[in-house]
């Protein structure tokens, strides 16, 4: 279809971003405060994750070999700042050295100001700090410096100082390889708790910003209103799918339901065999046609148990299965993976019934 071709690759990455989306979950980050999409929020964690030595050497050995395996300065004397020297996010310096890193936080998306990079890298050389490293740390690594307004003496002095640094496995700088390595470096449990906790919140933010670049992406191919008609066209399709295939189902079996004495369909999405009348019981099957699955079900209607339908079950070599809380019996297949094993085992189940059963109703 020309139109699953045009959004082929957002198709595609919503798809893996699904397959690995969790919920948060538990996390104190986000029950005491609503703060923690802004930069403040991260940049006060991330000084106190620095001000962690567990954290600190993990975070001064990525830097050292993304930069190369350079020698950067000694930490005889380090600090970390926040809003300080010129409102730098964060600010690592060493005292006896006069080296300094810079870490400009990203994680909301912010807008650069106006020369704010090279603002910093000034208001640090100024006060006589050599800075060794600028940090630019976004959700997913995407987010680049502007450098519009830059200088070319700017440019200069800063491209090879600049490194892109993300929350995640996106770039070889990354807050949670830092973490990870935190983790297992420490044994104190208030600081494994910690690192857990941020690694999660930071892992959750990420995939949101994911999602929200694929939909950028979607939403940038949407250039014609027959294009919009096409994708609504297509989901209406969709959505339909389900009634359909319940619809192919009752056609299938419509001559050949026996030895139950009813086939039907129930609001749209159930096609049911019933009326398999035999001593006390009443067994039916319920195929449940889903978006991706079928899920047949084998009961008995006057029953308040299983007991009845796992007798049977056994007896035929039905293959159905138990579901905990259920008092049904059940086999699920995929869709459209598993369409065909479906079809073949309705017949095994309506063949095994009639022959097992004969001169019994």
């Amino acid at each position: 279809m020309i139109i699953l071709q045009k959004f082929r690759t957002e198709i595609n990455s919503f798809r893996e971003e699904q397959a690995g989306k969790e919920q948060l979950g538990f996390n104190f980050f986000s029950i005491i405060s609503d703060f923690y999409y802004r930069e403040n929020f991260h940049s006060d964690i991330l000084k106190s994750c620095l001000e962690i030595p567990e954290f600190f050497d993990a975070f001064i050995k990525l830097v050292k070999a993304e930069s190369g395996g350079r020698p950067l300065f000694k930490f005889l004397n380090s600090s970390i700042s926040r809003e300080k020297h010129g409102r730098i996010d964060l600010c690592i310096i060493d005292e006896d050295s006069k080296n300094a890193i810079i870490i400009e936080n990203k994680l909301n998306n912010a807008h650069d100001m106006p020369r704010q990079l090279p603002r910093y890298y000034e208001s640090l050389t100024k006060k006589g700090y050599l800075v060794n490293k600028i940090l630019y740390l976004s959700l997913t690594g995407k987010k680049y410096p502007l450098r519009h307004d830059w200088t070319d003496d700017d440019r200069r002095t800063l491209s090879n100082k600049i490194s892109i640094m993300s929350s995640v496995r996106s770039q070889n700088l990354n807050l949670e390889e830092i973490l990870e390595k935190a983790l297992l470096s420490t044994s104190n449990i208030d600081y494994v708790v910690f690192f857990k906790q941020y690694k999660n919140l930071l892992n959750y933010l990420s995939r949101q910003e994911t999602n929200n670049n694929i939909m950028d992406d979607f939403y940038s191919k949407i250039e014609t209103s027959e294009d919009l008609n096409d994708l609504l066209a297509l989901q209406k399709l969709i959505e339909n799918l389900p009634k359909y295939r319940a619809l192919r189902l009752r056609n299938h079996y419509l001559n050949s339901f026996a030895p139950f004495l009813e086939i039907a369909i129930w609001k749209d999405l159930v096609t049911y065999f019933d009326k398999f009348l035999i001593a006390d019981s009443h067994f039916a099957i319920d195929i449940l046609c889903l978006p991706q699955s079928y899920d047949v079900s084998f009961f008995d209607r006057k029953a308040e148990t299983n007991n009845s339908s796992v007798l049977m079950n056994e007896k035929c070599n039905l293959g159905f299965q138990n579901r905990e809380g259920s008092i049904r019996l059940h086999r699920v297949f995929d869709y459209p993976n598993q369409e065909k094993e479906l079809y073949e085992f309705l017949d095994h189940v309506l063949v095994n019934l009639k022959v097992n059963t004969q001169n019994r109703t």
